[in-house]
């Protein structure tokens, strides 16, 4: 069973500083490693809001935001929409997502991912990683080079009979996710749209202090927005600088790993233990 859009969307914003230091071998595996645990934990939109914004954090943001696309990107469509880049030096270490839209060429998928190649009158040529290009009605303005979604139809024989265009928002299986930049933590907040703003922090409560207040936080929100610091500087530094307290624009500051072993936690450790939490609390009902 394909996994389901999950309830509330879920939202992460990380620091665009990440990895700045870190040689892009290094840094490539890492960011592999992080859009590994947000696919896993089905984020949809992911915002790298910047520290100090200077030139060098805005270019390692570009970076950052390049390699995150790269991996969301079907396989089959990689080659199409990036060009060789000095950013992507290192993609062939990259992980496999294998998330819904990254079927292999012989899975026979209700929906695929393709590029407008070209249009002839009503009809567009897609690209959808088949042996062919599928034929639909152009219903919009379509472009040569648009990344489109395709619902496909198939015969008895399992070969595709027709195919439409179809709209991401109404299909109930997570598609992957989008990266945007935001100014700061607070343009990230205001960029994301969600009623639940969640910190993570060593000094915020424990989570096992408000699980249930939690949990039925979670179950009742729309858009839920995680906050994530480095491993430098944690949330309450990085807000201090904008001159905001982390009190007034989030509704929870929690530590989700109680007694950590180490000095610091990174921040791709820290996505998969915050989010293992959130899905247990998200997907059962406490006694």
């Amino acid at each position: 069973m394909l996994p389901k859009k999950p309830k509330p969307t879920r939202i992460v914003a990380i620091p665009s500083n990440l990895f700045i230091e870190t040689p892009l071998r290094e840094k490539s595996l890492k960011i592999g490693f992080i859009a590994r645990a947000i696919a896993i934990f089905r984020v949809e939109k992911v915002l790298l809001y910047g520290i100090n914004n200077t030139e060098e954090e805005k270019v390692n943001a570009n970076i950052l935001k390049k390699i995150l696309e790269y991996l969301e990107c079907p396989q089959y469509l990689r080659k199409r929409f990036f060009k060789k880049d000095p950013a992507l030096k290192y993609a062939g270490l990259l992980p496999p997502l294998r998330t819904p839209h990254h079927p292999l060429k012989h899975e026979k998928t209700r929906y695929r991912e393709g590029i407008v190649t070209a249009i002839k009158g009503k009809y567009a040529l897609i690209d959808v990683g088949l042996e062919k290009p599928v034929e639909v009605i152009i219903e919009e303005d379509f472009r040569i080079g648009n990344r489109v979604l395709v619902e496909l139809f198939y015969n008895s024989r399992g070969k595709v009979l027709n195919a439409k265009i179809a709209d991401r928002r109404e299909i109930d299986v997570y598609w992957g996710y989008r990266v945007y930049l935001a100014e700061d933590l607070l343009n990230a907040i205001e960029k994301a749209h969600a009623d639940f703003v969640v910190a993570t922090s060593r000094w915020g409560t424990l989570v096992t202090k408000i699980e249930r207040e939690f949990s039925d936080r979670i179950k009742k929100s729309k858009k839920m927005l995680v906050l994530f610091g480095s491993q430098k500087e944690g949330l309450f530094e990085i807000s201090k600088k904008i001159g905001v307290r982390l009190e007034d624009v989030t509704d929870f500051i929690i530590n989700f790993i109680p007694e950590q072993g180490t000095a610091t936690v990174r921040t791709e450790e820290a996505i998969l233990a915050t989010f293992s939490i959130i899905n247990f609390l998200n997907q059962h009902s406490l006694i």
